[in-house]
């Protein structure tokens, strides 16, 4: 028993590296377990990343065809309501691109009279597209940023759209009143023509802004300018500025190329 006894204490240093050697032997084996794991679990969540950006991409797609499709199918509708509502002589022509938008802040005093909407160019807002509401033209986009675009009113100064009196071939331009928002000015209307309180005034069509025969208003007042003698005209829109909520923006791809040759011709 003593010669066993000595034996183990000779040896006592072999022992200690044969238990320390266990133990770096046995957390080398629990090691490589848990890296397989990682290893495993590192592949699986990249492959379900991997299958979710290309569901996502796929998503997108599918929703830009989706858009497209109800684009087409709203300016079809739109055109349908409009024909209804002002049905003799509306021309909605081809080309014209409808978006939507909402007010988000409204000026209808001074001189700056404008509203603010929510769709700027990332919504393919331009400026000089036009601006209708549900009942009317509304005015033009004169600045647009990158979520919302100023909105100049029909009824500021320093606005001028093309018009006619529905059912007359005879040309003019409105104009706002510096000092009254509530009035608009039919400027350069021929004397020749007749015209009568009532009438109802349509945009004129020659230009890509608004569509022919869109509806703007009815001439309120007709008389007569004491110093000049020319008659004055004035409108009354369709549309209440004050409550102007939800508007549509019209638009013409070849709006662009137009207005290239106009200023070139000038």
């Amino acid at each position: 028993m003593w010669a066993i006894i000595r034996f183990f204490i000779r040896t006592k240093e072999f022992w200690t590296y044969a238990v320390f050697l266990s133990i770096a032997l046995n957390m080398i084996r629990v090691n490589r377990k848990i890296s397989g794991y990682r290893i495993q679990r590192f592949g699986t969540e990249t492959a379900a990343l991997f299958h979710q950006k290309i569901g996502f991409i796929h998503h997108y797609l599918h929703l830009q065809e989706e858009n497209r499709l109800l684009q087409q199918q709203n300016n079809a509708l739109l055109n349908k309501i409009y024909r209804q509502k002002h049905a003799s002589g509306f021309d909605f022509l081809p080309g014209f691109l409808f978006k939507t938008g909402r007010t988000v802040f409204l000026n209808n005093r001074g001189l700056h009279r404008f509203i603010i909407i929510d769709a700027g160019s990332e919504d393919s807002i331009r400026p000089d597209s036009g601006v209708m509401g549900l009942k009317g033209v509304a005015g033009i986009v004169t600045a647009t940023g990158k979520h919302f675009s100023k909105v100049m009113l029909l009824n500021n100064p320093g606005i001028s759209i093309n018009v006619k009196l529905k059912n007359q071939p005879y040309q003019a331009y409105t104009e706002g009143d510096e000092n009254d928002s509530r009035k608009i000015h039919l400027r350069d209307f021929p004397e020749e023509a007749s015209v009568e309180e009532g009438d109802t005034v349509v945009t004129g069509g020659l230009s890509l802004i608004f569509p022919k025969n869109f509806p703007v208003g009815t001439v309120k007042t007709i008389s007569r300018n004491p110093a000049t003698g020319k008659r004055e005209i004035l409108i009354e829109p369709f549309e209440k500025f004050n409550t102007l909520t939800r508007v549509f923006i019209v638009n013409h791809p070849m709006k662009k190329a137009l207005d290239s040759i106009v200023n070139d011709v000038q």
